[in-house]
This record gives structure tokens, sequence and C-alpha cells, in this order.
């Protein structure tokens, strides 16, 4: 586990192309952005980016934190975003004092393709080390995961969960290879993970105690080991909130209040305006089951059948055509339709694969364990509705184990008894590379189109 980050021989190729791609990418969303977005100086910042970024209800918070370091993210559930944040605004702030221009899209796309670029080397590290594909299976089996359409989006636009997603696949890397090793998960190095993946989102830090408890069983609850790989980050997300919330969060709320309470008698237009879009807001969000802090988020009104197929899987993989990337906030509809059937044939035959891979690898602890953590978001989201009527947005967090469990279907059977049915594997496997071909390539085709001419 020495020098995870170190990029392998075989992994060199990869890396440069995800690099050049997820760079490009970003480079398509920089360009498409209004001269505002670059100036320097004391400038409402907040007014900048927050009014003028609406992409699928991804938020621009990050932009607003590297040009003047204020939170406007919900702390509680991103403890550490702003430590993560911080060398980017410190450099900003030099290089706008230095150019008289704004960085802080520049700074975020290299934090983006770094990211990404990583996450793509660490899926393909989980197809060629833990399911132990051939080289172009893993090839293709991580150009179809990065063609779905929220994984494009995660890795292009300024939000927490492109930095989530490489989280979570180191994560499951290091436990996935404790796993195959037959080797115990160190105290240690559980805690740094539920500190990293806890510390960007706090709900992702539940999976980290689920991997433990896969990997080291009962043992993960003994006092030494619960202290040091759960209690310890606690405590310190703990106190970044604390230090945060006090010093940054709070003088900045009411520096904000006073500011209104003087504008407001000027300009009885925003009132307007704020009721108007609070109208919107409560006509397209669903019912929570109370207004206490967490329980807010909750949704127990919205269809939930109609969520999986149109925005769990649907949008989550590819791009509705009507309403494209609108913000639900400003004028995106709960639900949208697609424009022909065959995108329901698609979304249909990815998930019969993904059940079909579920099947295969039942006998799988890493496949279990990812169905485990995807099961705990399905809890979130189709259960209790957190953030239900947004939820193809959050697709980093769990839509990895698709093509995992699609892994497992090419995965090949090292002895056969006879030659004909290694013929039939054989043939077999080539008729489902092929199909994984067609479909990332159609998938990356059409949802590139999409981002790219909506951008341009």
């Amino acid at each position: 586990m020495k020098n995870i980050f170190k990029i392998k021989k075989e992994e060199r190729i990869l890396a440069l192309v995800s690099m050049l791609v997820f760079a490009s990418l970003n480079a398509v969303l920089i360009h498409s952005y209004p001269t505002s977005f670059f100036k320097a100086g004391k400038l409402g910042f907040w007014s900048i980016f927050y009014k003028h970024f609406t992409v699928s209800g991804f938020d621009a918070y990050s932009y607003i934190f590297l040009s003047n370091e204020k939170i406007y993210f919900e702390l509680s559930r991103h403890p550490l975003f702003g430590a993560l944040l911080y060398p980017g605004a410190c450099l900003n702030d030099w290089l706008m004092g230095w150019s008289h221009h704004n960085c802080a899209t520049f700074i975020m796309a290299v934090m983006l393709v770094i990211s990404a670029t990583f996450s793509a080397v660490f899926f393909f590290r989980i197809c060629r080390e833990l399911i132990q594909l051939c080289r172009l299976d893993a090839y293709i089996l991580t150009a179809f995961f990065f063609s779905f359409a929220s994984i494009m989006l995660t890795t292009m636009v300024p939000d927490h969960f492109c930095f989530s997603m490489l989280c979570l696949l180191v994560s499951i890397y290091m436990v996935g290879t404790c796993m195959a090793q037959g080797k115990q998960l160190k105290a240690w190095q559980a805690s740094l993970l539920f500190l990293t993946t806890a510390g960007v989102s706090l709900s992702n830090g539940v999976k980290t105690g689920i991997m433990s408890l896969f990997c080291n069983g009962r043992k993960v609850f003994s006092p030494r080991f619960f202290a040091i790989a759960f209690i310890l980050p606690l405590l310190i997300m703990g106190g970044s909130f604390y230090y945060q919330n006090e010093y940054i969060v709070k003088p900045q709320q009411e520096k904000g209040k006073e500011i209104e309470r003087k504008l407001m008698p000027k300009r009885p237009d925003i009132a307007q305006k704020n009721a108007v879009h609070d109208a919107w807001m409560d006509a397209h969000r669903g019912k929570s089951v109370s207004d206490m802090p967490f329980l807010k988020w909750t949704d127990v009104s919205t269809p939930r059948m109609e969520s999986i197929v149109e925005n769990l899987f649907g949008e989550g993989i590819q791009l509705h055509q009507k309403e494209l990337l609108k913000d639900l906030s400003v004028s995106r509809p709960t639900f949208i339709r697609y424009d022909w059937a065959i995108s329901y044939l698609f979304e249909a035959f990815v998930f019969l694969l993904f059940a079909a891979g579920v099947f295969y690898s039942r006998h799988s602890r890493l496949m279990w364990m990812c169905l485990s953590c995807a099961a705990f978001d399905a809890f979130l989201h189709l259960v209790l509705g957190f953030g239900l009527n947004e939820v193809y947005i959050m697709a980093g967090h769990w839509i990895y184990a698709i093509p995992i469990a699609i892994g497992f279907l090419l995965k090949q059977k090292r002895q056969l008894p006879n030659q004909e049915l290694q013929l039939r594997q054989q043939l077999y496997s080539r008729c489902l590379k092929g199909v994984l071909l067609v479909l990332g390539l159609a998938l990356l085709i059409y949802n590139g189109i999409l981002i790219i001419g909506y951008f341009c």
C-alpha cells in the first residue's frame, strides 16, 4: 500500500488520456463563462457565481470560497471541504493581486482534473487487481464508467462530488486489497479513510464504516480500533466545524443580515423575486418529515418509481434532451421524459447487465461491500428522500457499483474441463466486450454532444 498514488507503468496511458479528456471538459465549461467570473477586487462574488451558474443543481460555492474564503456550503455536511479548498484560496489571493484577475475557475479546474484522473486510475486498479480483469477489459470498463452523464458532469462542475468519488474509490481499493490479501485494515488506515470521506461529505463516512466491517468484522468495535478509526476523526471534524462556524460562518451571516436590512427598503423588487423563487421551490420540493436540521432535507411525497426511472438511473446515465442541464431551483421540472423510447430500452439494458453482474458475483465479498455502500445511498435517497428531486447529481457516491458488477461478467473462469467450453467462454467474452464498447461509445457520443453543445 506504499506509494498508493504513484502511477504504475500500465496506468500511464490511461492517466494521460483521462487527464486530456477531463481537461477538455473543464476547458469547455470555463469557455462558456461570462467575463464577470474572471474579475478581481472587492466584488459581490455571491451574486457573480451563484446567480449565473445553474448546471443541473450543482453548486458554485467552491468558486466563492476560492475567491474570498466565504463559506456558503452546508458546513455540517462538508466539515473539511473548506480545508481542502483553502490552499487554492491562498493561491488565488496571490494570483489576484499579481494578475488582477480572479483565477478561481482555473484553480478549481486543475483540482478537478487531478481528482478525476486519479479516480479513473483507482477504478482501473479495482478492475485489474480486485476483479482481476485483463488490461483491455479494465480499459473498456473504465471508459464505460466515465461515459455516464452524471460522472462526466461530476468531473467538470465546481462541486464536491468529484472529490467524494475519489475518496470512495480509494477506500474501495484499499479495503478490497486488504480483503484480497487476507489482511486486516489497520486502525490508522480506517481513520484516514473515514476522515477524508466524511470530511468532504459526511454521509460517506458511513460507507467507510461499512467497508471496515467487511474487512475486519467485529474487531471494528474493539475500543482501541473504534476510538482511533472513528472517534478521533469525528473529534477533528467537530473541532473544524466549531472553528469555521464561530469565526467564519456566524460573522459572515451577521454581516449579510446587516446588508440585507439596509438594502431591502431601497430594493422592494428583491423581496418580490425571493417570494417568486420560494413559491417555485415549494411547488417542486417534496414534503419533508420535519423542519428540524437534516430532516428538512427529507422527502416523503415525491413518487419513487418515477424518480428511479427518470432521475436515479435515467439522468444519472444519459441526459434528457428536454430541459437540458437546467437547475431544479430555477426552472427544471422534477421529472422529464426522454424524447425517444430507445432511451428507456437503453436504460433497461444497462440495468439488466447490472443485475446479471450482481447475480454472477453473489459470492464476492467485494461486490457485497460495494452493494452495501450503494444500499446506504438508496436508503438515504429513496426511503428518507434526501435530495431525491436532484438525486442524479449525487450519482458519483454510488453509481460505480454498476460497472463493478458488470466487471464480474467479464471475469473469465481460469480452468474449463474441455475445449468446447473454452470456445464458448471466448465467444461470450468477445460479445460482452463488444456490447460494452457499443454502449460506452454511444453514451460518450450522446452525452458528450449534449454537454458540449449546451456550453458552446
